[in-house]
């Protein structure tokens, strides 16, 4: 079977590497997790114990965490949209990635925290402490985002495909004014616009899917229960 790629609905960061797919040209299924439906999440780890989401199924073996995901698919296609292959592009890729996922992704972590069940003083401090994180988050994004129309230069790659994913957090939670950010605005209305991206959101919300790329069809976790002989 082709991979498959294991993503939470509704609003994951695993949405970028459904994009990623689309854009790298390599077959592929996906399985939906549901946040809420329990049955689907014991299935799913049965498959990946860690539970986490983005999961990937490839050749019998397990890969956890969305840049090992991201990296795994581009290595393993030669569309642009993968992002460089060498030199400063690539440098220039990596930290974008690495800082999307340390800082951007981390500063919501006050926030899903509060979700589970703490008081509401809790909460509060929670929600105080997170909105300090989103702000200075989004601060050094416009920074280093500068006048590109895409987070790498003059076309989206595995890092803006990421983004895509974790940009409507802010939606959700409700912890800046994100207009204030004029760049990462515009960038995020490019984003939106793209059939990739349009997929991924059609796929989140169990509506018909059109590919651009080569999506197989979806499969249930239940049906996959002993495909997995472990992690990578």
């Amino acid at each position: 079977m082709e991979p498959v790629l294991f993503f939470a609905t509704p609003g994951g960061c695993s949405l970028g590497a459904v994009i990623a797919f689309e854009w790298s040209g390599l077959p592929y299924r996906l399985c939906r997790v549901p946040f809420a439906d329990e049955a689907a999440n014991h299935d799913y780890r049965r498959i990946n114990p860690l539970g986490q989401t983005p999961g990937l199924l490839a050749d019998g073996k397990v890969i956890a965490q969305s840049l090992a995901i991201l990296n795994h698919i581009a290595a393993r296609s030669d569309d642009p949209r993968m992002g460089p292959k060498s030199g400063a592009g690539l440098d220039r890729l990596n930290m974008l990635l690495g800082f999307l996922h340390t800082s951007y992704f981390s500063s919501y972590l006050p926030y899903w925290k509060a979700l589970r069940g703490v008081s509401d003083e809790d909460s509060a401090v929670y929600a105080k402490l997170g909105s300090g994180l989103v702000q200075t988050a989004h601060e050094q994004l416009e920074l280093l985002l500068g006048d590109r129309p895409w987070l790498c230069g003059d076309s989206p790659t595995i890092a803006d495909a990421y983004f895509a994913g974790i940009v409507r957090w802010n939606d959700f939670h409700r912890a800046i004014d994100q207009s204030q950010f004029g760049r990462i605005t515009a960038l995020r209305a490019r984003l939106e616009q793209l059939p990739a991206v349009q997929f991924g959101y059609a796929a989140e919300n169990g509506l018909p899917l059109v590919s651009e790329g080569q999506f197989k069809g979806l499969v249930t976790a239940a049906e996959l229960a002993s495909a997995s002989t472990g992690y990578v």
